[in-house]
């Protein structure tokens, strides 16, 4: 069942409350909560189906589930990276209009623009800014009601009965405490909005978003700064850590066997706990720092456009680097490279370096992000996508600096998924605590990533070999890759 459908499932549920006077509301929360579980059910019907190693399957299928809070427990608002995806998607979703295209004046084209950042403005105001409830969030829909109401439609019926109550109220607590948290103040949103818009835009925007006035990613930065807190970074990891004890409760009757005891939960939680205290130092370290190289994005990125200068050959060969790069994809679906094909290159990828001296704890070995970190530094150097190509210079923007994050937590996130942990056990320990390291290692390079981003962007540009950035290095950039050979 398309997830779509759930909207007119509570649709329904509204209706028949309010023929038969049944004393029972709806809130946004409940109507997210039961989205997770249709999704949890949906994927252990998925394993049914498939029948090709079932067991590991269903376990990734609870491990999703039960790790649901520590996927999103350290970014308080959303996370830079992530937001910015989500306002692109809806710029998209209203197709404005190329500028060059539009042969109006410039008032028309204001008044057009006006409109359609008026009706984008209302939107992510309702979804980030105003705490929208249809109804009282303190009431809850509880397991039983919601398995009779439903008891016709045998999808939802079993969604349902997969679940005990401990299981949806601690979904329900901790739904209710993510979204609590998912609030940014106007002027971060109204910056993000700003840089999601086509370049043409840039002056227009300006003229309308007065509280955008050049320093974006500095605004970006402060703004994630401000809402983090240690304190409720801890307080969710309880939540987080109830909500994983009641799914994998319930999983005894999956796999006769238990997965995870009163020991293993604290151990996840104690971990979590030291992600918390990573960022709050990276924060720490980075709350004064002056970003003086930060300028308007869109008065930088058409500088640079303008700078055109004599093409160098990008795929051009000496000693330091090889025409192509001899990268193969091993059985983990990681590509592997030779340093002796570019050594300029692979010289700048530090890998999973930390900010300053802030402590991160790994629950292994960092060596299991390290591919995820590798194709981070190669996008801080190098686009995956030539975005000019009447230009050899990489352009220094916000919205590529948060896409090379974004990436990062995609990259890191498949790692986790296919490294082998060795027992089943560990498996479930493992992959939640990786979880928690992708997390908490995005939000530190939202926070604290840009200083090398523009180191790194400025070697680049100043680059007279077309070694740092060519056409070999642009299909390894924010992939996932090791280097052989490296001293």
């Amino acid at each position: 069942m398309s997830n779509i459908l759930i909207f007119e499932y509570i649709f329904g549920l509204l209706l028949i409350s309010s023929i038969y006077c049944i004393n029972v509301q709806i809130s946004n929360n409940d109507v997210e909560v039961i989205s997770h579980v249709i999704d949890f059910q949906q994927c252990i019907q998925n394993c049914n189906l498939n029948k090709e190693n079932i067991k590991d399957c269903k376990l990734n299928c609870y491990i999703n589930f039960g790790s649901l809070g520590y996927r999103n427990n350290f970014s308080f608002g959303l996370a830079p990276d992530k937001l910015l995806f989500d306002i692109n998607n809806q710029v998209k979703a209203f197709k404005i209009n190329d500028l060059n295209a539009d042969n109006s004046n410039e008032d028309n084209k204001i008044y057009s623009l006006y409109n359609n950042t008026k009706s984008l403005l209302n939107s992510l105001n309702k979804k980030y800014i105003q705490s929208v409830n249809l109804n009282d969030e303190n009431t809850l829909v509880t397991r039983e009601y919601l398995l009779e109401l439903f008891k016709d439609d045998k999808f939802l019926s079993d969604a349902f009965n997969n679940i005990n109550n401990d299981t949806y109220n601690t979904l329900k607590q901790l739904i209710k405490n993510i979204n609590d948290s998912r609030k940014t103040n106007p002027t971060l949103l109204n910056t993000l909005l700003y840089t999601s818009l086509n370049n043409e835009y840039g002056d227009l925007v300006g003229k309308l978003l007065n509280k955008v006035d050049g320093g974006i990613t500095k605004n970006i930065i402060d703004g994630t700064k401000n809402d983090f807190s240690e304190s409720e970074c801890i307080s969710r990891c309880n939540i987080s850590s109830q909500h994983l004890t009641s799914v994998f409760i319930n999983a005894i009757n999956e796999f006769n066997e238990e997965l995870l005891n009163k020991n293993d939960i604290n151990d996840i939680y104690q971990h979590c706990i030291k992600q918390c205290k990573y960022i709050n130092h990276v924060y720490e370290l980075y709350g004064n720092v002056t970003l003086n190289e930060i300028n308007d994005t869109f008065s930088n990125k058409r500088s640079l456009s303008k700078r055109i200068v004599e093409k160098k050959k990008l795929l051009r060969s000496n000693e330091n680097c090889a025409t192509n790069m001899a990268c193969k994809t091993n059985q983990n679906n990681i590509m592997e490279c030779k340093y002796e094909d570019n050594k300029l290159f692979f010289n700048r990828i530090d890998g999973c370096s930390v900010p300053g001296n802030a402590e991160w704890s790994f629950a292994y070995d960092k060596s299991i992000l390290l591919p995820s970190c590798n194709g981070h530094d190669a996008c801080y150097h190098c686009n995956p996508i030539d975005t000019n190509s009447n230009s050899d210079l990489e352009s220094l923007v916000t919205d590529e600096y948060l896409s090379c994050n974004k990436k990062l937590r995609e990259n890191g996130e498949k790692l986790c998924d296919s490294y082998d942990y060795g027992s089943t056990f560990n498996t479930v320990k493992g992959k939640i605590k990786c979880y928690q390291e992708v997390e908490s290692m995005v939000l530190a390079v939202d926070v604290a990533g840009w200083q090398s981003y523009t180191n790194d962007r400025t070697f680049t540009n100043s680059d007279k070999t077309g070694c740092m950035c060519n056409g070999s290095v642009r299909k390894i950039s924010a992939q996932n890759f090791l280097i052989n050979g490296k001293p």
